[in-house]
């Protein structure tokens, strides 16, 4: 981490799926403040990382994330997974824009310690769908539903059906002694 970060307005910004080396410097005997910063889309799956997690938070650490949509939350959970030390903290975001973080030590110990994120694309999870334009042999329909975690509602195509050919030919003209008739294969469907 290139410091100094100890302002809001001087916040790193950090890079979807990238975790940054960082230390709290307390050369100037302060406490020390670390500010970052990054954006989402609304409903993206989020989770922001923190290592070194059980040394920082047994210092006083605290880890402030404040939301797009005003909320904050003043915690990290602790994963369990494997020998890494990572506090988390995952959330869908209900609106676009920047999430902000502050670190904070009281300890005025040098700690180092790596934070980031990763942001991917809500998925929709729909229970029920309903057709509001059936399919033809040519053109595609549409199904609809609504997303049980974000409340919007879902559109799909339905793909046309393409036809289905009769295999009995179907006397277009009749034959006469001075004309040819003609013959087709229509489609069973339309």
């Amino acid at each position: 981490e290139i410091e100094p970060n100890n302002t809001l307005s001087e916040a790193t910004i950090l890079e979807n799926g990238k975790m940054y080396d960082a230390f709290f410097d307390h050369s100037s005997g302060m406490d020390e403040d670390d500010y970052y910063k990054f954006d989402i889309d609304a409903w993206d799956n989020v989770t922001v990382k923190l290592s070194n997690y059980s040394v920082l938070d047994s210092t006083t650490a605290i880890m402030h994330l404040n939301l797009p949509d005003g909320s904050n939350v003043s915690f990290f959970k602790k994963t369990t997974a494997g020998d890494d030390d990572i506090g988390q903290y995952s959330f869908i975001s209900e609106s676009s824009g920047t999430c902000t973080i502050r670190l904070y030590n009281y300890s005025k110990e040098a700690i180092p310690y790596q934070i980031g994120f990763v942001a991917s694309k809500h998925q929709h999870s729909c229970d029920s769908w309903s057709t509001t334009k059936q399919a033809t042999c040519t053109q595609n329909g549409e199904k609809t539903a609504v997303c049980t975690v974000c409340g919007n509602t879902v559109v799909e195509v339905i793909a046309a059906t393409g036809h289905k050919w009769n295999t009995v030919y179907t006397v277009d003209k009749a034959a006469t002694y001075t004309e040819e008739g003609s013959e087709s294969i229509r489609c069973l469907l339309c």
